[in-house]
């Protein structure tokens, strides 16, 4: 007869539904992982101006010393870069569809947050996400748009 019969159709409709439905779902994750790569770079960019590019003064960048400044001591860091070197983004493994932006320091959250005897928080990571949705957006609509092509 050289039809298909109603059921070997559907099956074949069904067949390119799933292969389509794969093809945005990996659209959506390269798009979002594209987004969380952005956000990393803007977190880093966060961290060279509020952390630093904040003068300290040159003859006191050693590894960490104590100084006299009139008559209280103060104490000197050296910046190593490890906040900065700590940020990073990737795939969230435990949510499908979902990325992570984080920062494996020891101290990030203090940074970020602040603390209670009044160390305001720089806000370094929140900034990168929440200043730059639009970019975001963007970012993931054009993964979508191009069906994941990276020139999107």
């Amino acid at each position: 007869m050289g039809q298909k019969s109603i059921d070997e159709a559907l099956a074949d409709w069904a067949k390119r539904m799933q292969k389509k439905v794969q093809e945005v779902n990996t659209s959506v994750d390269n798009g979002l992982l594209k987004a969380a790569y952005f956000c990393e770079g803007q977190a880093k960019k966060n961290a060279m101006l509020r952390i630093y590019n904040l003068p300290i003064d040159q003859r006191y960048v050693r590894k960490n010393f104590r100084v006299a400044v009139k008559g209280m001591y103060k104490t000197y860091y050296k910046r190593t870069g490890l906040y900065k070197g700590s940020i990073g983004a990737k795939m969230n493994p435990n949510t499908p569809h979902s990325a992570i932006l984080y920062n494996s320091a020891p101290y990030a959250k203090y940074l970020e947050f602040g603390t209670s005897k009044g160390i305001r928080g720089k806000y370094i990571m929140s900034d990168a996400v929440l200043k730059h949705q639009a970019e975001i957006i963007k970012i993931i609509s054009n993964y979508i748009k191009n069906g994941g092509n990276k020139n999107g």
